[in-house]
């Protein structure tokens, strides 16, 4: 495996290489250089990606998967906070943060938000980009929060 490995990567690591996988022996990620690096589950993948806000302001991140994105991480100044579908009540709790942190983005409760539009920003040889929409919405009950 490359000598690149992280414990988390974060924006710059995600600049310099869009895709990341996750190995649970070494509990470290490795960069995905081209298809052969590929991780054998989806859930091991987390890729370089834009969201787009309904509001139509811009964030970046990552997701994890491809076919079905569960989950995700918005690059603040310097945190990375994370939403994930099978976790609402710490999603909730991480995007108010993110909101604290991002004034600019002019939005007030968690649930305004969603849905994110998202692109992935791949940038790699052999490689398609991937969009798609990621809602938590009331399902989860962030509605009102």
């Amino acid at each position: 495996m490359s000598s690149n490995a992280k414990e988390s990567p974060g924006k710059a690591d995600y600049q310099e290489h869009s895709m990341w996988k996750y190995d649970d022996e070494s509990d470290l990620y490795y960069p995905v250089i081209s298809p052969k690096d590929l991780p054998d589950a989806e859930s091991d993948l987390s890729i370089y990606t834009k969201f787009t806000l309904p509001n139509g302001k811009n964030v970046e991140g990552y997701t994890v998967g491809v076919e079905r994105v569960f989950s995700m991480g918005l690059f603040g100044d310097n945190n990375i906070f994370f939403i994930n579908k099978n976790m609402p009540d710490l999603s909730t709790e991480q995007i108010k943060m993110f909101l604290v942190e991002q004034p600019l983005l002019e939005i007030e409760k968690a649930s305004d938000i969603f849905p994110l539009k998202y692109r992935t920003l791949i940038n790699a040889d052999g490689f398609s980009d991937v969009t798609g929409t990621f809602d938590m919405g009331e399902t989860f009950g962030l509605t009102d929060k």
